[in-house]
């Protein structure tokens, strides 16, 4: 990834204190200026950027998970906010591999200690507040593993001969990452700019593996020099086209790609670094890499072990307690598009349905999002501009209706995709697609490890005779979604605790789910906005989505009450206009949550849940302590509080006997004191009559004529 300034996501907890390395504050004009302080650039750092290398590379030392089993400090070495590259060799054909990477970072404090996006130690200006100071990486990797003879068909884009022969991966990756907002030349360096909105990069990568002209990819068996045992494939080098492949020239000794062959390339965009001037003629960057990869022995609860089984006793989908392959849900997500200088880059909601596939024989699953709404937030009170925040609902009086204007000056309407256009995404694919071109991958370990690539059907949003679409047209998509589960060491800078951090008292909220998972999504297309000229590109960071076996009618819960508690995770959106100057912010921010379902004799229920913590810091109260080191937006509907907890924020909706779907919320926004708010909730309940769990998309945003705060993501609870 060519970026500038990925290399502030190392901060202190990355290597949980267990390997040295030198890290890197997220504001400061030069790399050395990034550094705090003296005591971070040493000697002993420099060397241990190596540590994480040298210990991959031992083969008796082992970067293991901890899902079979708790290892000391000292013997845990995966870093945070990364999963393992989890592959399956199938001895009969091809076997599915993962790799997830979900990382957010604040910076650091000036004693070079690195604190969560809530903690107020990193200071009192307000430049530290998470929508200032928080950048973040989504990347999910997805492969088939099997032999070369395995990829050998007419329009597999592998592109090997059915007579060659070795082991060989082949598939997608995609990531996105957003660098911190409110950057200028002062904080940042010369080439910071002056960004005034969110401004996302992505990317997707081919990939395979340097093969040889009579071999596979793997090498190495993960034994000593003098060891006569022969252990598992050990080492690969992972790239974005295999010079070996039928599409290029080899002999016994060597292969080569002619200049008649294409080598497959990896390309990136990016809103805010692009050097075109023009909507018609974006920039984009293409690049290849070449990555080693070790295979590591993984603990079982007792001793490392080369491998552990997919399926039958102590395997990865011992106990899971959903049999059912077909699980329901919602995505969520904040859609951000790159528009011309002298527009509005407006944030939209994204929503729609989920249904998801598991088919356990070929280990791959497909996700489809379904009745996808994409619409921003409407003017609730069309005629007056009570309530309204003045940069967002500014637009010439020819918009009519409710519909928000991408110009202030004039009419360039904001055309929502409604739900009742039955607009789909597909992640992942039928096996019985894995030779054709288009193949989106995917990889099902169990229940609460998969994810899957999307499969690009060129769509997006356009407008004619009154009819807003979204189907395939002449552009490009690309994305992924994983469950959180796949990280084995889970980033939660993110999260705000109850009080100065987790402890006893304010314990990790994140619940522990039985009959449903959740997790992160992203999606990227070159031009998100048809019915406007020229290109548009889109991108949903960070989205978030929630998936389970629905509570069956036949077992369905009377005359109790559910208690629930989890947590939740949002895509928040902030714009402020000072002096005139409007600048927009987009983060991740998650607390702990609450609630209740209430079922009635009849069958019938209600159900309550409470967001408590957003824009929580440990700088004092927030904007109360004198220091606007929050996010949020405070807690009175009558005002709007920049730098202020938001206190307990509380959704209701109710259901139907056997109907495990609810929704419930606010019709329309409502006005105090020139301050508007709209709450509005999504949901479904999985599990037993004995044991309920709930997962729901939540939305709230809160207005006023210079202040704007958006929060969408999802929340889930269990008992």
């Amino acid at each position: 990834m060519p970026i500038d300034d990925v290399h502030q996501l190392n901060d202190n907890s990355y290597f949980k204190g267990n390997i040295s390395g030198i890290v890197y504050n997220s504001r400061g004009t030069t790399f050395n200026s990034q550094i705090v302080g003296s005591n971070w650039l040493n000697e002993s750092r420099i060397d241990g950027m190596y540590g994480y290398a040298a210990k991959v590379l031992d083969h008796n030392t082992h970067v293991s998970s901890e899902r079979f089993g708790d290892l000391a400090n000292n013997a845990d070495f995966v870093p945070t906010g990364q999963s393992l590259w989890y592959q399956v060799f199938n001895p009969t054909g091809r076997g599915v591999g993962l790799f997830a990477q979900l990382s957010w970072s604040c910076g650091l404090a000036t004693s070079g200690i690195n604190y969560a996006c809530h903690s107020g130690q990193h200071g009192t200006n307000p430049s530290v507040a998470p929508h200032h100071s928080q950048q973040s990486l989504f990347s999910v990797l997805i492969v088939d593993s099997g032999d070369k003879s395995d990829f050998a068909k007419l329009f597999n884009p592998a592109g090997y001969s059915a007579a060659s022969t070795g082991t060989v991966v082949d598939g997608s990756h995609y990531w996105s990452y957003k660098r911190r907002d409110g950057r200028t030349a002062t904080t940042d360096g010369e080439y910071a700019g002056a960004e005034k909105a969110s401004q996302i990069v992505f990317g997707i990568n081919p990939i395979a593996c340097v093969s040889g002209p009579d071999n596979g990819c793997f090498f190495g068996d993960n034994q000593g020099a003098n060891s006569g045992t022969i252990g598992a494939p050990s080492t690969a080098i992972i790239t974005t086209s295999d010079p070996c492949s039928s599409t290029s020239v080899h002999n016994y000794t060597r292969c080569y790609q002619p200049n008649s062959s294409n080598m497959e390339l990896g390309v990136m965009y990016s809103m805010e670094a692009n050097s075109s001037a023009t909507l018609a003629d974006q920039k984009y960057k293409t690049e290849t890499f070449y990555q080693g990869i070790a295979q590591q022995k993984q603990y079982d609860g007792s001793n490392y072990v080369d491998a552990i089984n997919l399926n039958g006793s102590n395997s990865w989908r011992t106990g899971n307690n959903s049999t059912a392959n077909t699980w329901t849900g919602r995505f969520s997500g904040h859609w951000l598009t790159d528009v011309a200088s002298n527009q509005k880059s407006l944030p939209q909601y994204f929503r729609s349905g989920l249904t998801a596939s598991f088919d356990e024989t070929n280990d791959r699953v497909k996700v489809v999002a379904t009745n996808i709404n994409i619409h921003a937030d409407p003017d609730w009170f069309t005629g007056t501009s009570v309530g309204d925040n003045t940069w967002y609902h500014a637009h010439a009086s020819s918009c009519n209706s409710t519909l928000t204007s991408w110009t202030s000056s004039g009419c360039s309407p904001v055309y929502p995709l409604e739900t009742g256009r039955n607009s789909t995404l597909q992640f992942g694919d039928d096996d019985n697609q894995k030779d054709l071109a288009n193949f989106a991958n995917s990889a099902y370990i169990n229940k609460k490890v998969f994810g899957a690539m999307l499969k690009n059907e060129s769509k997006n949003i356009d407008t004619s005779n009154g009819s807003t679409t979204f189907t395939s047209r002449n552009v490009d998509n690309a994305g992924a979604m994983v469950t959180w589960d796949t990280i084995d060491e889970k980033d939660k800078d993110w999260m705000n605790p109850c009080n100065q951090t987790f402890n006893n008292s304010c314990a990790d909220p994140e619940p522990s789910l039985e009959y449903m998972t959740w997790g992160v999504w992203g999606f990227a297309t070159n031009d998100g906005l048809e019915y406007m000229a020229d290109e548009q590109p889109s991108a949903v960071h960070m989205g978030t989505w929630y998936a389970g076996d629905l509570l069956d009618a036949s077992d369905w819960p009377v005359s109790r009450t559910a208690t629930l508690a989890g947590m939740a995770m949002f895509s928040m959106w902030k714009s402020q206009t000072v002096s005139g100057v409007t600048t927009n912010y987009a983060w991740t921010e998650g607390s702990r949550a609450d609630g209740s379902v209430v079922f009635a004799s009849s069958g019938a229920y209600n159900v309550t849940i409470n967001v408590h913590d957003l824009g929580q810091t440990t700088c004092g109260a927030g904007g109360a302590s004198g220091y606007p080191c929050s996010s949020g937006a405070g807690s009175s509907a009558s005002s709007f509080d920049n730098g202020q907890r938001m206190g307990t924020i509380t959704w209701t909706a109710s259901g139907t006997n056997g109907n495990p779907y609810f929704s419930g919320g606010d019709t329309n926004a409502s006005v105090n004191n020139g301050v508007s708010t709209w709450k509005y909730m999504q949901g479904s309940l999985y599990g037993t009559s004995s044991h309920v769990e709930a997962g729901a998309e939540l939305i709230y945003s809160k207005q006023n004529a210079a202040n704007y705060i958006q929060a969408i993501g999802t929340v889930i609870l269990s008992e």
